[in-house]
């Protein structure tokens, strides 16, 4: 039927450009009413739904590029970035966005606002901490000029953060205030984001019984509204708190149990930065070998994502990796790992519930 009714066209079979033109703006509009409610009680939906439009929107962000619709391009591409987050397409999504970004024409401070929050993200992913912090800047930038309280309020958080893992106690502090001031008349999710980054704040400052309070507040908005990702990421930052206090069956506990629910959401990046950081309490329940096997598991699956707890994280994941080969010979290591390596993420998470644990809830 489509051919036939382009046959009719002046033209034949050649799309006019006007008609590229409305499914492009037609599918930044799709894109705008779905991608929010990614972080919702309908998220996993949504996705499907996504995933269904995916060549179109595809289709119309290739569009917008061609045509040099920066704003167009922009919408698209803002809305898409927590899918490209959740599906491990970190390398997709960020040179979509920063394509976008270059692209020539007017700013628009509320298109650039949420592209900017958005790339931020999935270049610290990919363990480009530098490119993450200038785009927290811009981000902030556009988020002034565009009067968006919630972007304003997520680059405050991100940047308190970044600050507290360089020791400026003081103005970390104070970025976390204003951070929590901007927030107070948003959404839920938002301030479930603001609090998880006051918790690592908190965690990087030394101060681990404010850090699992923020957490906990943390995963309970995420888990009202369904913000997944926000839910399993404070239980992965409360597991590495509770590792380090010495308490590892309950880090055991909130990790293994997050990660089941992850998985249960499709979100298979938050399942293995779950893992790793079990892996880490598998050393101290002397639980070493299955702790190698963990992470020879997360170091294979992550390879379909572009995801490595290490490149992202650094010192931060080493440590836990550490803790793991210190109670094992270098053969013995090798041969959990590789043993790991076979591991599929059903098996992973069905080890995971064989480890030694303690109740806690965030």
């Amino acid at each position: 039927s489509v051919r036939a009714f382009l046959r009719e066209e002046p033209g034949g079979t050649e799309v006019p450009e006007e008609r590229w033109r409305a499914h492009s703006l037609w599918f930044a509009g799709l894109a705008e009413l779905l991608g929010p409610q990614l972080r919702t009680l309908d998220g996993r939906s949504k996705r499907l739904e996504i995933e269904a439009s995916w060549p179109d929107l595809q289709l119309a962000l290739a569009t917008a590029e061609r045509t040099l619709d920066r704003s167009t391009a922009l919408r698209i591409c803002g809305a898409l970035a927590h899918y490209w987050f959740l599906t491990g397409m970190f390398l997709d999504g960020r040179g979509a966005l920063e394509r976008a970004l270059a692209l020539p024409g007017d700013h628009d401070p509320v298109d650039d606002a949420r592209a900017y929050i958005g790339v931020t993200l999935l270049a610290y992913q990919l363990g480009d901490a530098p490119a993450a912090f200038e785009y927290i800047r811009l981000a902030y930038e556009s988020a002034v000029a565009a009067g968006d309280r919630a972007v304003q309020a997520l680059a405050l958080a991100q940047t308190a953060y970044g600050k507290s893992l360089f020791g400026e106690v003081e103005v970390a502090e104070q970025l976390m205030a204003a951070a929590n001031a901007a927030a107070a008349d948003t959404e839920p999710w938002v301030r479930s984001e603001i609090a998880m980054c006051e918790g690592q704040m908190l965690r990087a400052l030394g101060r681990a019984d404010e850090a699992l309070a923020a957490l906990g507040l943390s995963h309970r908005l995420a888990s009202e509204v369904g913000h997944e990702w926000i839910r399993s990421s404070a239980g992965y930052v409360a597991g590495k708190v509770l590792v380090e206090m010495k308490r590892p069956r309950e880090a055991v506990t909130v990790l293994r149990d997050n990660a089941a629910a992850a998985y249960a959401d499709d979100d298979v990046t938050s399942v293995l930065a779950l893992l790793h950081t079990l892996a880490g309490a598998c050393a101290l329940v002397e639980r070493h070998e299955e702790g190698a096997q963990l992470l020879g598991a997360v170091d294979q699956l992550g390879q379909r994502y572009s995801y490595s707890p290490v490149t992202v994280e650094g010192e931060d994941a080493q440590k836990h990796r550490d803790l793991v080969a210190v109670g094992l010979t270098p053969d013995e290591f090798a041969r959990a790992v590789a043993a790991g390596k076979r591991f599929t993420v059903r098996d992973a998470l069905r080890l995971a519930s064989s480890l030694p644990s303690a109740p806690f809830e965030l």
